[in-house]
């Protein structure tokens, strides 16, 4: 509330601390090199993501809240985003993570009404590796010859 009352004036939520317990922000299929694989399933990291967030929505309506962590939907990110916002749940949809690997989504969408498929974030936790160790971060899968290159001097210095 007093954020609100002294201006802030959009919210983007999330959850835990990304260098200690990365899956309750950014459900994974992969876990970074060395860290552990998360008890749960990534779906119940994006529905808790989903839950808090529409909760923050309706208690303060006047206030836009960014829906996020929806990345590992891949595909079906524009289906649950429409239905969150729907349901009044956020006031529209952030892309983090799936903006790496699919920048032209939003252009897509607009298009075609869809995502495709081989497009999409596969939530492979590359992107979070080269952020981690101080490089330029991107998607190593989606856009090889800028990250996987940045990827393979990244694997260099760590042998």
């Amino acid at each position: 509330r007093r954020l609100i009352t002294t201006g802030c004036s959009l919210f983007n939520i999330t959850v835990g601390n990304p260098y200690s317990v990365p899956h309750l922000g950014r459900p994974f299929d992969r876990p970074l090199p060395g860290a552990t694989v998360p008890e749960e399933h990534p779906l119940e990291g994006v529905a808790r993501l989903l839950e808090i967030n529409g909760e923050f929505q309706k208690e303060f309506p006047e206030v836009p809240f960014v829906g996020t962590g929806y990345s590992w939907l891949r595909h079906f990110l524009p289906n649950v985003g429409a239905a969150v916002v729907c349901r009044g749940e956020a006031s529209f949809i952030g892309l983090g993570r799936s903006s790496f690997a699919y920048p032209d989504a939003p252009k897509d969408l607009m298009a075609t009404g869809i995502m495709d498929p081989k497009k999409v974030c596969i939530t492979c936790s590359r992107c979070s590796e080269l952020m981690r160790h101080g490089h330029i971060s991107g998607c190593v899968v989606r856009d090889k010859e800028i990250y996987g290159r940045e990827y393979e001097k990244l694997k260099g210095e760590m042998e």
